[in-house]
């Protein structure tokens, strides 16, 4: 299979989300700048141009580019709106060398902008918040930075105006789904960067870097005409200029399409002629990117001595490999070239290495799931705790108000002997009245232990179920899955010694039955552990839900309004199941062939409706039935104190509407 390298290249990315100039252009910049700051200027206008030498510089001279980071912070005294900016360059070129102290950094110059309400804020807001989800993404956290870009960079973007950098955010979003596999919902955003693009004069640079994205999209999607079109693009605008760096990520487009349709030769030509300009510019990560190309191509033309020669090159290598999914991938690209090679010994040792790789990443997120659940757990106890309190002044001022009105009776009797009777009947009625109330209170406030009970061993129930479909997921993906493939390889070394005419035996047929049950496997962890969900939201996740159920004589007509993300992950994975559960129930027992889904959601209230044209049933008979199905979903919306209203006849379909509730 093709490989995927999309993680470096967002690295050279973090200054302006592109590479936007050649260096004759950049150094032009740099001295009209400086030309600026020997002229006679206002302080803020000369902080401003400090501010910017800072950024231009940051590659070409670190040292520099800090001295006039300082010069420029020198003149912002009591200028507001210059302190929010300086912590948006100073995040920029701590980026360099702090991860961390960059992120604090540009959360500070978060909260010092948001007061401004200027096309130049909104600007700097749009690539303070692009450039944090750039270095959430090289911490291997994909989510944070599709909330980044989607939640925060993009509307910026839009205020701003500056349609060129709107572009640049789309062109990033996409690269997270392609990281992610997600092909056709990169594309969208790919095509979305393209029009923008054909509006937007001149920015010749960030049309030639969305001619290569979308060239290396196009070849995942196997639309290789669409793929060649978009280098050929490419090529037009490099020629002029053929030493411009960006040509390296040309190469790498060009050696990945002629991979994909098995023109290894040209591929190696054109992954040669990047690595030596990469060499030439000592460009470590786009270095680092084609050698990896390259070990491919070279496997797929069964060169397994300079592919094993290429992958101990790059182990060697200190300042790469420091992202543990690129780690992985050398791993277990080493695992099958000793397998090519025929030791085996090799091969085990090297794909062992990339399964505890591999439980390694695995258990750094489970653990920073823990914690995201010890947090709400603590948040739970403390509104307990709180609840408990209101309560206590709620009985004590109860008590307080009826002492008050004994004393008030007390004194009455002392002074009217007739409406000490009259008051001593009325006080009589009103404590049996109070001992009844109190009596129905007391039984009110039981049935509502019990429900509260009950409602917490569903909640355990569930969750306890959850985190077994997703344990059996991981087995099932990592180990289960590790092992088969392991066995194939096996398998397709001893039929690639065997000879022709005993390739077509039933040791063939063994491995596609052994194909087969690997894609079933997955296909089944994909199911018990939706990744979708955890990874992009509900929304994304219900698409992807419906879009696998339409493949079964169904079509699904989804519609989705307001749906908000930001409720908690438990609340979102009910909702998921209860849906699933439905469209599970309509595939199996309905017979319809329309299915009309609707969600919405208005603040703290979520609806689902659903409607099928399907032979439907007696409800009153399926009240005494003992349906898992029907019960799973009653379990679910009663976990969220919802309601549901289940209609439905003989011959003229089925309806469900739900509503629950999702807030706190």
């Amino acid at each position: 299979m093709t490989r995927f390298f999309y993680t470096l290249l967002l690295l050279g990315i973090l200054i302006t989300g592109l590479k936007a100039q050649q260096p004759a252009k950049k150094i032009s910049l740099v001295d009209s700048l400086k030309g600026m700051l020997e002229q006679k200027i206002p302080d803020s206008l000369r902080a401003r141009t400090n501010f910017n030498l800072a950024e231009q510089l940051l590659y070409a001279d670190t040292l520099q580019s800090n001295n006039y980071l300082e010069q420029g912070r020198k003149l912002i005294k009591k200028n507001a709106y210059l302190q929010a900016i300086y912590y948006y360059y100073a995040a920029t070129l701590e980026s360099r060398t702090d991860l961390h102290k960059s992120e604090v950094s540009f959360k500070k110059a978060h909260a010092l902008l948001a007061p401004f309400k200027t096309e130049d804020a909104y600007l700097l807001q749009a690539k303070s918040w692009h450039n944090y989800g750039v270095l959430q993404q090289l911490k291997d956290n994909y989510r944070g930075m599709a909330d980044a870009l989607l939640n925060k960079a993009i509307p910026y973007a839009i205020k701003s105006g500056d349609k060129a950098y709107l572009a640049v955010n789309y062109m990033d979003l996409s690269l997270v789904f392609k990281n992610n596999k997600q092909f056709e919902k990169a594309q969208i955003y790919i095509d979305s960067t393209l029009q923008i693009l054909q509006k937007v004069k001149g920015k010749k640079s960030y049309k030639i870097v969305a001619y290569h994205t979308a060239a290396e999209n196009y070849v995942f999607l196997k639309k290789y005409p669409q793929a060649k079109a978009m280098l050929d693009s490419a090529s037009v605008l490099l020629s002029p200029n053929p030493e411009s760096p960006l040509y390296l990520d040309y190469y790498f487009a060009e050696g990945l399409y002629f991979d994909d349709v098995k023109q290894y030769d040209q591929a190696i030509i054109s992954l040669d002629k990047g690595i030596e300009m990469a060499l030439k510019l000592q460009a470590r990560n786009e270095e680092q990117r084609l050698l990896m190309q390259k070990l491919h191509v070279l496997r797929s033309q069964r060169k397994f001595d300079k592919a094993l020669s290429i992958a101990n090159y790059l182990l060697k290598q200190k300042d790469m490999l420091f992202l543990s999914d690129d780690r992985l991938l050398v791993y277990t690209d080493l695992a099958e070239t000793w397998s090519g090679l025929g030791n085996m010994s090799e091969a085990y040792k090297w794909m062992k290495t990339a399964s505890l790789m591999r439980d390694s990443i695995n258990k750094s997120r489970l653990e920073k799931d823990v914690h995201e659940l010890e947090i709400k757990y603590k948040k739970a106890e403390n509104q307990r705790e709180i609840g408990v309190l209101k309560a206590t002044n709620e009985k004590a001022a109860l008590s307080v108000k009826n002492n008050r009105l004994l004393a008030w009776l007390l004194g009455s009797v002392a002074l009217f002997l007739l409406i000490i009777s009259f008051f001593g009947l009325l006080y009589f009625r009103n404590s049996k009245k109070l001992t009844k109330q109190e009596e129905i209170n007391y039984r009110q406030r039981l049935k509502e232990l019990e429900q509260d009970k009950q409602l917490t061993i569903s909640n355990a129930m569930l969750e306890g179920e959850e985190r077994e479909r997703q344990r059996v997921g991981r087995d099932l993906h990592d180990g289960l899955g590790g092992t088969l493939a392991g066995i194939k390889i096996n398998l397709s070394d001893v039929v690639a010694n065997t000879s022709p005419a005993g390739k077509d035996t039933e040791l063939g047929k063994i491995i596609a039955q052994l194909d087969n049950s690997v894609n079933d496997l997955r296909s089944i962890a994909r199911n018990l552990m939706p990744e979708t969900l955890l990874k992009f939201g509900l929304e994304t996740a219900l698409k992807d839900l419906c879009e696998t159920f339409n493949n079964n004589g169904l079509k699904i007509t989804l519609q989705l309004f307001d749906i908000q993300e930001s409720m908690e992950i438990s609340m979102k994975i009910n909702i998921y199941r209860i849906i699933q559960e439905i469209l599970s129930n309509t595939v199996r027992h309905s017979g319809a062939s329309q299915l009309l889904l609707q969600c919405s959601q208005n603040e703290s209230v979520f609806l689902i409706t659903a409607e099928d044209n399907g032979k439907g049933f007696d409800p009153e008979s399926a009240n005494h039935t003992k349906g898992i199905g029907l019960d799973n979903i009653r379990n679910r919306v009663a976990l969220l104190h919802g309601k549901m209203e289940l209609n439905s006849a003989i011959n003229e379909g089925t309806a469900i509407n739900i509503e629950l509730h999702v807030g706190e």
